[in-house]
């Protein structure tokens, strides 16, 4: 671990293994310690999930219910399609939502709330029936949240303490919005090329805690990660038996493989492994639980660098005796190495003014072929800088800066430089054919 650890100049992390009797190991690594909290991610989807179930318990809601029942503003274009959505669907991501309404910043109104914001953008979405096959997106959760406090009266953060928190005596978890000044804030690392030197401190907003701003530490989501495994391998857990287990770790359409509740489902060498990844701007953690070896790992790094699945899913092959897989770090250097390409471009940029300079900086239209289509060329591929990356991320560009400042601004800047460079080469060039004032 501590060589995965060097080999990303990861900031620090943070490591619990459990079994079904008591927590095996806890450690911290680097700039991290056990009085400080992390964002948990993706993982508190988990939460949210077992929250639903235990309020299920309580005859507050029905799964199986349509979600306009607890939410009347809950409308898609097609209200006969959006009146037949159900908690559940919202549960296994099977609500048609798109995964990229997920990964767009919405704005809070002034009360704090993004309900409103959420409510016109389903409201424009155009679905069918079709459609409603798995496909991941944080929406599902932010509405599970809103369906938390509709059906109790209570804030989200107070009903998860009551039913969850308070009963594993998880002291250091949290779904309230935390305050920045106080003590042991989640404060984590962004990289500038390949190392973690900017402070960073993570945003936070009230409605995307169902769906990943939980904070926690290891210690405690030790004893949370314990329960679900005692629940699931032999029912022992008081709080989760199994029962509640088996819907936790179930796929919507039974199969071995997809997304139960707030848990990923999938195979590993014909053994079940259950989990989740978290990752935020400022953190990425991974826990895993193994009925095979009955034990459960979490890991947490404080920057947003996505490599905790490969720590933990490594601590998890060596606990079955089994080879830990290699993952190539190429991307991850090719990502840290935008800024170089930057500085190499500025450098381009120098040199062809200087030589643009020579001729007085005199413009005009070309009509030879290899400027004209050089520009053409140079517009459209510098336009795909800041078009590709956030296609290919299902998110928009602000997001991406956000969660990396040093690559977003980068990919701003490398499209900016190519265009001018583009332009300069172009007067520089029919300058010298057609003296053109």
């Amino acid at each position: 671990m501590l060589g995965i650890k060097d080999s990303y100049n990861l900031p620090g992390v943070a490591v619990s293994i459990t079994d079904i009797h008591s927590t095996l190991y806890s450690n911290y690594f680097g700039k991290i310690n056990s009085s400080e909290q992390v964002l948990i991610g993706s993982c508190s989807k988990s939460f949210t999930a077992l929250l639903i179930l235990k309020l299920q318990e309580k005859g507050l809601l029905n799964i199986n219910d349509p979600v306009v029942k607890y939410l009347n503003w809950f409308q898609y274009a097609d209200k006969g399609v959006s009146d037949i959505i159900t908690i559940k669907d919202l549960l296994h991501h099977a609500s048609g939502i798109p995964s990229i309404l997920g990964r767009i910043t919405i704005e809070e109104d002034s009360t704090g709330s993004t309900q409103k914001e959420v409510e016109l953008m389903l409201s424009e979405l155009s679905l069918d029936s079709s459609q409603f096959e798995y496909q991941y997106s944080n929406i599902n959760y932010r509405l599970l949240g809103y369906i938390v406090e509709e059906v109790t009266g209570s804030q989200y953060g107070a009903n998860l303490k009551k039913e969850i928190l308070q009963p594993l005596e998880l002291n250091h978890t949290s779904g309230f919005v935390l305050d920045p000044e106080r003590k042991g804030f989640p404060g984590s690392y962004n990289y500038f090329l390949y190392y973690p030197i900017i402070p960073y401190t993570s945003s936070y907003y009230r409605d995307q805690i169902p769906e990943g701003h939980i904070a926690s530490n290891a210690h405690d989501m030790a004893i949370y990660l314990r329960e679900h495994l005692k629940g699931y391998t032999n029912d022992s857990s008081k709080f989760i038996d199994q029962n509640l287990a088996t819907s936790l770790f179930t796929t919507k359409n039974k199969t071995e493989s997809g997304y139960g509740m707030g848990w990923f489902i999938n195979k590993r060498q014909d053994q079940l492994v259950l989990y989740h990844t978290g990752l935020t701007e400022g953190f990425n953690t991974c826990m895993i639980l193994d009925p095979e070896t009955e034990t459960a790992i979490f890991v947490a790094i404080n920057s947003g660098v996505d490599t905790a699945f490969e720590i933990a899913s490594g601590i998890s092959n060596i606990l079955a005796e089994k080879e830990p897989k290699s993952y190539s770090k190429t991307f991850f250097y090719m990502i840290r190495s935008i800024p170089l390409l930057v500085v190499a471009l500025l450098i381009i940029l120098v040199l062809q003014l200087k030589k643009w300079r020579a001729v007085n900086f005199r413009t005009g239209l070309s009509k030879n072929l290899k400027p004209n289509l050089l520009l053409i060329l140079g517009i459209l591929f510098g336009s795909l800088w800041v078009i590709i990356f956030p296609v290919m991320y299902q998110t928009t560009l602000k997001v991406i800066i956000n969660h990396d400042p040093a690559s977003g601004i980068s990919l701003i800047l490398i499209a900016t430089l190519i265009v001018l460079i583009c332009f300069v080469y172009y007067f520089k060039n029919q300058t010298r054919t057609h003296g053109n004032a």
